[in-house]
């Protein structure tokens, strides 16, 4: 016979799915769940929860409530999830967020995790490098106050831009790798690529005994070791978390979202796990520079760039010649081969010139969002309150609109395109900078080489950079600008003695 509201009669045990009773207690856990998601109220919600399904459940049937009383019980949640949080423990002190995970740990398995590679840990200090002092005129670039960084007007920003400059003596050869680093979502990307770059080009040059002609496939393969290390050392530690919950308690998949968000904050109590998904979540560009008596090799992800000035060796003219291709939306043969790679897609992938009408760049480090082939990361990672800014929307938030464009991940390549240029008596500097100085508008190459050149010639001008930035910030710059420049001594081209 039918139950109603009112009707008297204790729960039945144990629940059969088609049995009113568990209709009802499923719709009234339903909606506890749904009013949490209103409100701040998601661990609670469980405590609740977990207190009216053991009081239907109890071996004894008289405490076992009728209807009725499931209904008060439930409308009484109701009410204390709707009021302010100092009120909620009132009917039960003891029970504490730290009460509520603990019972959560008796229904989930949970591996613990190998603690993953703190920051800077994964690349030692290089025994290789060699002072500044040591290497004074050795035709690889000098300047000693090569490198200045600007941090557009941006209140509460931390500038996201890191740069890079270590000479290296391997197999008898030396030089130098100079980097400068765009980061985007936070500086915790660009801040380890600026670290760990460098040595993993010059480990994979002495492993190697590299010649000249394969520095550019071993800067590239060092670039995508790099960016596997970014991707899937957080994958290494969540993935195995989020995947392997279980649950034999009713509201299977509302639990389970309530375990996976406090699992997830367990792990990331550990700052090697905290650093490592930062790092995963944020995004940066690479602009390095492989620098020897001989050759330049610059490889690029992204959208900072390098300009070499060479003399014309008719005219003697100053030229800009550019050593990178900005990788973004706006390069038709960027859009078409991300295009291309993604042929199954069923929605456009670019919306205007931005991937998915957000990212612009179309190679980038980190960015794990447009690479896992799961969201799960996405919502109960990055979406984290400790991987967010207070008062903002979380990650999750912000992208789970677009979680089903996903269809075909990676989207983003870290795999560099790599521009070679022989050394000869007529080139004169290069600069290297960030997407700051490129995204003003009516910027030119030209511009830039000229106002350094204008600080070369000018004998008071102690800071050629510094000069050159100076200048820049007439032009108002809407982002951090970071400015590289290494002149180019081609008398001191075979090594002092």
């Amino acid at each position: 016979m039918k139950k109603y509201p009112d009707d008297p009669t204790p729960f039945t045990v144990p629940l059969d799915m088609n049995d009113p009773d568990t209709t009802m207690l499923s719709t009234w856990g339903s909606r506890l769940l749904y009013e949490s998601d209103t409100t701040d109220a998601v661990p609670e919600v469980d405590l609740w929860l977990r207190r009216i399904v053991a009081r239907c459940l109890a071996d004894n049937p008289g405490e076992r409530p009728n209807h009725r009383q499931l209904v008060d019980e439930c409308e009484d949640a109701l009410r204390q999830m709707r009021a302010p949080l100092s009120d909620r423990y009132a009917s039960a002190p003891s029970e504490t967020d730290e009460a509520i995970l603990e019972f959560l740990k008796q229904y989930l398995y949970m591996p613990s995790p190998e603690p993953g590679p703190a920051l800077g840990d994964t690349f030692l200090p290089n025994p290789f490098s060699m002072p500044e002092a040591e290497t004074e005129g050795d035709n690889l670039g000098d300047n000693d106050q090569a490198v200045l960084v600007y941090s557009s007007n941006r209140p509460n920003e931390k500038n996201e831009d890191r740069n890079s400059d270590d000479t290296f003596f391997v197999n008898g050869a030396l030089f130098r790798i100079v980097g400068v680093y765009d980061g985007h979502g936070g500086p915790w990307t660009s801040e380890y690529l600026s670290r760990a770059l460098p040595g993993a080009i010059q480990q994979s040059i002495q492993d190697a005994g590299a010649a000249a002609s394969s520095i550019p496939n071993i800067m590239a393969s060092s670039f995508e070791q790099v960016d596997r290390s970014i991707i899937e050392s957080a994958e290494t530690i969540f993935a195995p978390v989020l995947s392997s919950l279980r649950y034999n308690l009713p509201f299977t998949r509302q639990r389970n979202e309530i375990a996976k968000k406090a699992a997830v904050e367990e792990v990331l109590q550990t700052q090697s796990h905290l650093d490592t998904a930062l790092r995963a979540k944020s995004g940066s560009t690479a602009l390095v520079a492989y620098i020897d008596r001989t050759d330049i090799h610059v490889a690029n992800v992204g959208d900072c760039r390098a300009v070499l000035a060479r003399r014309d060796a008719h005219t003697r003219n100053l030229e800009a010649v550019p050593l990178s291709i900005d990788q973004d939306g706006h390069n038709s043969a960027e859009y078409t081969r991300v295009t291309r790679e993604h042929p199954k897609d069923k929605k456009d992938i670019f919306a205007g010139s931005r991937l998915f009408g957000m990212m612009p760049l179309t190679r980038s480090f980190g960015d794990a969002f447009y690479k896992y082939r799961t969201t799960d990361i996405a919502q109960y990672v990055f979406g984290n309150a400790q991987l967010n800014k207070k008062g903002h929307l979380s990650y999750h938030e912000t992208m789970s609109p677009y979680y089903p464009l996903l269809e075909s991940p990676p989207y983003l390549t870290a795999t560099p395109e790599v521009i070679s240029h022989q050394r000869s008596h007529d080139d004169v500097f290069m600069v290297m900078a960030s997407d700051g100085v490129w995204a003003i508008k009516d910027m030119t190459n030209e511009w830039v080489v000229d106002k350094t050149m204008e600080a070369l010639s000018n004998a008071s001008v102690d800071d050629p950079s510094r000069y050159v930035m100076e200048e820049l910030k007439k032009w108002k710059p809407g982002d951090d600008v970071t400015i590289m420049n290494r002149e180019i001594d081609w008398q001191a081209r075979e090594p002092k003695t």
